[in-house]
């Protein structure tokens, strides 16, 4: 599978619900303090989330939502999935990020499972951030070239499989971004 990036999938309702719920003072942030494995030091790193799926790995077969926005992330996941005819069966993990200027300026290159589990990720930006120098960089599988780069503009998707990547940290302001994976 090549990698999709559409600037153009979420419906009016979905864009109007994202502005309306995620963006307000209600929604429920959760203070991270590592980004990727807490065993590594260098992984330390302050950020927001709100997890919708847990891990595969930490749940087993058993798919449940975390959060009432577990059907909203399904309708959008279905969404892209649709106009791009793209079939899964079900998904590994969802969470909502919120990133910032916490004084790294890199995530460490990761990849969003742990035992090397093949799926499909689909990063969505929800805000059109303040620093638009703030990508999300896919490499090859053996980390050494980069495959894509793509910066965020507001409802833009990106589809790619399970390779390796990494983000850059806004200097200012806020980068929030939709995170699924799915087989």
């Amino acid at each position: 599978m090549k990698i999709i990036v559409d600037k153009n999938f979420l419906t009016k309702d979905q864009k109007n619900f994202i502005k309306l719920h995620i963006f307000n003072t209600k929604f429920p942030w959760y203070l991270q303090t590592h980004f990727l494995d807490d065993s590594d030091e260098k992984n330390i790193t302050n950020f927001f989330s709100h997890l919708v799926v847990r891990r595969v790995e930490e749940r087993g077969n058993n798919m449940s939502y975390n959060s009432s926005f577990g059907p909203f992330v399904k309708e959008v996941l279905d969404t892209f999935c649709k106009k791009h005819k793209i079939k899964y069966k079900t998904i590994y993990r969802s969470v909502f990020n919120l990133t910032f200027n916490n004084g790294i300026d890199v995530c460490g290159t990761h990849k969003d499972h742990y035992n090397n589990l093949k799926h499909k990720q689909l990063l969505i930006y929800l805000n059109d951030p303040e620093d638009k120098n703030t990508p999300t960089v896919i490499l090859n599988k053996k980390r050494n070239t980069i495959i894509k780069k793509t910066y965020p503009e507001q409802f833009k998707g990106i589809l790619f499989n399970d390779e390796p990547h990494y983000m850059i940290f806004p200097k200012v302001g806020l980068r929030c971004v939709l995170i699924t994976t799915f087989n």
